[in-house]
């Protein structure tokens, strides 16, 4: 799992490069390359062997090797396709630069996990029925974990492209920069807001998609923790554009806020009310840290979203819950509900000006062309 984790970063660092050069389309396909190869072995191993050996927990982890192995393979050859012939060595002096311009960037990752990774702790150990009311907690992150990787795409597609905006001369950077924010911002929560309001009618019934037990418990920890999905995405787009700006000192105070503020209200909401204590305490930090983050993009490079966003959103997420509410009582079947609200989502987000042909026009080219 070491040796996993090594390629990872690997394919990071690689990936890191690809990005920079705006090769999106290869990106995406690292993005996803290593999953793809992973369901495959491990798909194969399941329903594929004829010997009728139990499956192995270690199978899977020389599954991921092997996965993250091609694809760091992949990615290399990309690379160098793009700087032609590379030369590896090691310069000491180089080294501790490196280390010393990275140190920010894990501090602000290291403070980051404190208020996204210590709730499961806390719950496990202030609780007297702890190990439950983690796993209770553990049922509803993992699909928020799972979304949050939509967001994640969305920041790497952001990080490069800020980065370059903010080489330009500063007056037609910082307009491009608010043209891009504000296009990103459209597509965020268009999106996140149609996940969130589903996710917090049909919390239940998706639960019991995936657990039989305790999902009456961990429906409405999710309903909890998947409205801290707009505001999670809402960091990716205005985060990104601060990491862009080498804005770490701003990012790390920010970062040790939330970890202060999650970390104080988990202790006094916990023994109240459990797993959904720790879920509504994330709500919190999460919205508390994307407003941050959203005033400093503004006093740091003027990218502000216009009221009239706001106002569509505003519109647009009523619009949503009247239409999952009507959907609750009238229409039976989970998937049949998705569906058909997905559809109706699609028609409001056309009727209330969150997405419009100039706005896709911009997303599919990948350029900062809607207001």
């Amino acid at each position: 799992m070491v040796l996993n984790q090594a390629l990872v970063a690997t394919i990071l660092y690689l990936r890191s490069n690809i990005a920079g050069a705006q090769r999106f389309k290869q990106d995406s396909l690292l993005s996803i390359l290593d999953r793809l190869l992973l369901i495959g072995i491990v798909g194969w191993m399941l329903w594929g062997r004829n010997t009728g050996e139990q499956f192995r927990i270690e199978w899977f982890v020389w599954a991921q090797t092997a996965a993250y192995g091609a694809t760091a393979l992949v990615a290399l050859v990309l690379v160098l396709r793009l700087s032609g012939k590379v030369n590896v060595g090691w310069r000491p002096a180089f080294a501790w630069v490196v280390v010393k311009q990275s140190f920010p960037y894990a501090l602000l990752i290291l403070l980051m996990t404190f208020y996204y990774r210590t709730d499961t702790l806390m719950i496990e150990r202030m609780l007297p029925d702890g190990p439950l009311q983690a796993g209770i907690y553990a049922q509803a992150f993992r699909f928020f974990e799972a979304l949050n990787m939509l967001g994640y795409l969305m920041a790497g597609l952001l990080l490069p492209m800020f980065s370059r905006m903010l080489m330009g001369p500063k007056g037609e950077g910082n307009k491009a920069i608010q043209e891009l924010a504000v296009l990103a911002m459209r597509l965020v929560l268009t999106g996140t807001l149609a996940i969130a309001v589903f996710g917090v009618l049909f919390a239940e019934p998706i639960m019991d998609l995936r657990y039989s037990e305790h999902t009456e418990q961990s429906a409405p920890v999710f309903a909890l923790l998947i409205g801290c999905f707009v505001a999670v995405c809402t960091t990716y787009v205005f985060g990104t554009l601060l990491t862009a700006g080498g804005k770490l000192k701003h990012l790390n105070w920010m970062a040790a806020g939330g970890a202060i503020l999650n970390i104080s209200l988990n202790l006094i909401l916990i023994p109240r009310w459990q797993a959904e204590g720790a879920a509504l305490a994330s709500l919190v930090t999460q919205v508390a840290t994307a407003i941050v983050q959203l005033v400093l993009a503004g006093l740091l490079f003027g990218a502000r979203l216009p009221l009239g966003l706001w106002v569509r959103s505003a519109v647009y997420a009523i619009c949503l819950f009247a239409l999952g509410f009507w959907l609750g009582s009238g229409v039976t079947g989970l998937l049949m509900q998705f569906g058909l609200f997905a559809a109706g989502a699609a028609v409001l987000a056309w009727s209330t000006g969150m997405l419009g042909p100039r706005v896709l026009r911009a997303a599919i080219a990948l350029t900062p062309k809607g207001g």
